[in-house]
């Protein structure tokens, strides 16, 4: 799908759950202190930062004090829908996925990011997860707190039970996989499907704004490369 047209005439063939005016609000409710640090206090601190250089173990260290300096940056994020520029920007690093000889397909790409931007992502993550069980198909269970992969293959072991207990055995099992599926989701598409479920103002706008104008440089043999946009 190459433009917001083709997006559209998608959309409309599906009835999407949608979240009602309280829900809506829950997700729109002023940011709190108590969130953000609840989302430091779990911070994992033996990753890699982002390009600030700052880590998780470091916004642990001062929690309170950072705390208060986030909740007033992102209440003007939420007032004035733009990021601070370092918001945008992340850092590419190619961790080989095997000891073999390794080609660019061989490769797993992971982005370091400002430990402020993943903290204001996570936040924004936790509202929404707190309704994505009555959004999501129950069928989906990847990514959907308290599902497992085994409920789809206890699913799948029924099936073929049932399958077998038929006349007619001319039946198959197809597994289908998107290769490279989150590098090749499109931004535009995630917005329109984030309002096709009802999800609008200041969530909403912070997403777009997210989404917006972000950059990326790659690290190749200890050397950051020049900064890209990271377009869909």
């Amino acid at each position: 799908m190459d433009n917001h047209k083709e997006m559209d005439k998608f959309l409309e063939r599906y009835n999407f759950p949608r979240l009602n005016q309280e829900e809506l609000e829950t997700i729109n409710r002023p940011i709190t202190s108590n969130e953000i640090e609840t989302v430091i206090s779990n911070l994992p601190t033996n990753k890699s930062p982002g390009p600030v250089g700052f880590t998780g173990q470091f916004y642990q260290a001062f929690r309170e004090e950072l705390t208060l300096i986030l909740h007033k940056l992102f209440q003007k994020i939420a007032e004035g829908e733009t990021l601070p520029n370092s918001f945008y920007k992340a850092t590419i690093t190619l961790t080989p996925k095997s000891e073999k000889d390794v080609t660019k397909k061989d490769c797993r790409p992971i982005s370091l990011m400002n430990i402020s931007a993943k903290i204001l992502n996570k936040m924004l993550a936790n509202r929404i997860q707190q309704h994505i069980k009555r959004i999501i198909p129950h069928d989906q269970v990847g990514f959907i707190p308290g599902m497992q992969a085994f409920f789809n293959i206890c699913k799948l072991i029924n099936v073929i039970h049932h399958i077998n207990q038929l006349r007619d055995k001319n039946h198959m099992i197809i597994l289908i996989d998107a290769e490279k599926a989150f590098d090749k989701i499109q931004h535009p598409f995630i917005i329109k499907t984030l309002r096709k479920m009802g999800i609008e103002g200041n969530y909403l706008n912070i997403m777009k704004t997210i989404y917006d104008k972000r950059t990326a440089s790659i690290i190749l043999n200890g050397e950051k490369l020049k900064a890209f946009p990271l377009g869909s």
